[in-house]
């Protein structure tokens, strides 16, 4: 009988979860990458417009304010 802890590493979780609802809104709704992801440079990573950063900031913070709520505890 495994004894699983409810600690994880919650940044990266609501990370993670803040990206994929932010793509799955952007698709859903017809948009494409390329409308929250701009390159400044060529040999650049990609980075979210400020629209898309800002709507990335309030799902992480609702994401992990959720999970705490759960009663997880953030794991470093």
């Amino acid at each position: 009988n495994m004894n699983i802890k409810n600690k994880l590493n919650l940044v990266e979780l609501a990370s993670e979860m803040a990206e994929t609802m932010l793509e799955n809104v952007t698709e859903q709704n017809g948009y494409k990458e390329s409308d929250i992801i701009e390159y400044l440079d060529v040999d650049e990573f990609g980075c979210y417009t400020d629209e898309a950063q800002d709507l990335f900031n309030k799902y992480y913070d609702e994401i992990y304010e959720f999970l705490e709520k759960q009663g997880f505890k953030h794991k470093e």
